[in-house]
């Protein structure tokens, strides 16, 4: 294990082309100029045959004869001392040819070791770590790599069953449950679900309500607070933070009835004093959690309802952009918006999807609010995101490390999106 560990500590460098090169010179020198020599020359000797220092001042020697001497060789024997090798001939030609094998299997062994360090440290890298992150969850509110599994994709915080999030405006911190059978119930159901953890796409919007700030969600003076509808909830993360930052009234929802579920605990352990509130009945006074299947006819009961409708990685099945269009379009406000974030998975880019999407949807009667300066949202937030600066480059230098940006970088990247309802041309 730890050298899986230092394995992956190494591929989070930038200079990750360049370390695995490195470390097989590095280990083809040590063998070389290290313990070749180190092997060769220091063997087991006799005394009596080290030259004395008065011997070789009165008869110089040759430094062959010096080495075989050294080597356990006595010129006045025919026997190799301590080896247990018998000679023949020459001594200094004999223990010469040994001493230059002995160096040629040593050389050949390092040979091997540093192609075999070349070809599985790669591998093991690969295997147990990503581009940007060893395979551990450093950071419980932070985004991690995305790695690529049969059919799915996972982060490494995908394996805890729960996850804090604390909010920079306010300071509420927020406990998330993931369903990773961590339930002391030993409840589990929604295991393997998309919407039973928290994706990277989620953190993002969560952030971004966050920085828009609880001036702009609770309102002051004469503005009301927002009514917020969340699509695709998942574990709400994203509703709990709305709420919490001031909106009058949030509805958390999802087509899936186990992920509604693990939505509503979360919700009850962010905010309800009791654990058993009804399900029929909302949590507290200001958060919701109910089940939703897109289209017009299921949207119906919220016709007109939101002033802010939100999602994250919403549009990566191009078979749900019509009916999420004509979601988003039935439940906005005439002066609503929603707040969309998009992200890229391995083999899915985000330009390309949302092209797609803001195509379909425009047929719907949804469209990008950038393209209307005078209709824009955000422009009275508490940090004023302005429809000349692209919500995209504020999310990525302003709410995101550097580390992680890289992260989003190699997977297709983000962006942000601010719909509305197209408005119709009024009849002179």
């Amino acid at each position: 294990s730890n050298l899986v560990y230092a394995t992956q500590k190494l591929s989070v460098s930038r200079f990750t082309p360049m370390l695995y090169p490195a470390i097989c010179l590095l280990t083809y020198v040590l063998w070389c100029f290290v313990w070749c020599p180190v092997l060769s020359y220091s063997r087991p000797h006799s005394p009596a045959a080290m030259p004395s220092t008065t011997a070789g001042l009165a008869r110089p020697e040759s430094r062959l004869l010096t080495v075989t001497r050294n080597l356990g060789y006595d010129r006045n024997s025919d026997t190799e001392k301590n080896v247990g090798v018998e000679t023949e001939g020459d001594d200094d030609v004999v223990a010469t040819t040994t001493m230059r094998r002995r160096r040629f299997v040593y050389l050949t062994a390092a040979g091997s070791a540093s192609w075999e360090v070349m070809r599985v440290l790669p591998a093991i890298a690969a295997d147990t770590a990503s581009p940007f992150s060893d395979a551990r969850c450093e950071r419980e509110d932070g985004i991690q790599p995305e790695m690529q599994i049969p059919g799915a994709y996972q982060t490494p915080c995908f394996a805890l069953p729960e996850r804090m999030f604390r909010l920079r405006s306010t300071g509420d911190m927020i406990r998330i449950e993931q369903a990773t059978g961590g339930r002391s119930d030993g409840n589990s159901e929604v295991t393997g679900r998309t919407g039973a953890y928290v994706w990277n796409s989620c953190v993002l919007l969560t952030r971004l309500v966050d920085v828009i700030g609880p001036k702009f969600w609770a309102g002051d003076g004469d503005a009301p607070g927002k009514t917020l509808i969340e699509l695709g909830c998942g574990t709400a993360l994203a509703s709990i933070a709305a709420s919490k930052l001031g909106c009058q009234y949030v509805v958390a929802t999802d087509g899936n009835s186990e992920v509604v579920e693990l939505a509503r605990r979360n919700a009850v352990r962010n905010f309800a004093e009791s654990q058993d509130t009804d399900r029929s009945e909302p949590i507290g006074q200001k958060l919701d959690v109910r089940k939703l299947q897109w289209g017009f006819l299921e949207a119906a009961d919220y016709f007109g309802a939101a002033d802010v409708v939100v999602g994250s990685d919403l549009t990566y099945n191009s078979g749900t952009w019509k009916v999420l269009a004509e979601t988003i379009s039935t439940m906005l406000k005439p002066q609503g918006f929603m707040l969309y974030v998009a992200v890229g998975h391995a083999g899915f880019g985000v330009q390309g999807e949302m092209a797609g999407f803001l195509s379909v949807a425009e047929g719907e009667g949804v469209v990008e609010l950038q393209k209307y300066p005078d209709r824009w949202p955000l422009g009275n937030a508490d940090n004023g995101i302005s429809p000349s600066e692209c919500a995209t480059q504020y999310l990525l230098q302003k709410l995101m490390t550097r580390e992680e940006q890289l992260v989003f970088k190699s997977t297709g990247g983000a962006r942000v999106f601010i719909l509305g309802k197209k408005q119709r041309n009024k009849r002179i």
